[in-house]
């Protein structure tokens, strides 16, 4: 992972894994006391990090060589809380690659419950 998601506790995970799979990438955490927002539920923020994280793994896994990719836009549609405590799993897959963009679907799972899902857009660019 990177410097950043290592911070969070945000590590690789198998997305056959996670209860709603997407097929090209997973990551995990299990949230800790660092993590509430006000209402002490997981803060939406770090939610949101995970999908973009996931559906960026998706993305870099089907560049080619000297190929580099940038988040443009990104939607998260919250759909339960999660606790403090919970594991939640990530999981995403890329829906449709162009020329210079990539479109991805992510869900966020505590277990069973579905927290979250996310779709978003992706510029492609040579890394020259």
């Amino acid at each position: 992972m990177s410097g950043f998601l290592d911070y969070l506790g945000i590590t690789s995970a198998d997305p056959d894994d996670v209860a709603r799979p997407g097929n090209d990438a997973g990551v995990r955490i299990v949230t800790t006391a660092q993590h509430p927002n006000i209402n002490d539920t997981v803060h939406g923020g770090l939610i949101a990090t995970l999908v973009d994280s996931v559906m960026g793994q998706a993305v870099r896994s089907g560049l080619e060589e000297g190929e580099r990719s940038a988040t443009v836009s990104m939607t998260v549609t919250y759909l339960a809380p999660a606790e403090v405590g919970q594991e939640l799993c990530a999981s995403a897959e890329v829906r449709r690659r162009g020329r210079s963009l990539v479109m991805a679907e992510a869900d966020v799972m505590a277990g069973e419950t579905a927290v979250a899902h996310a779709v978003s857009t992706y510029s492609v660019t040579s890394a020259d």
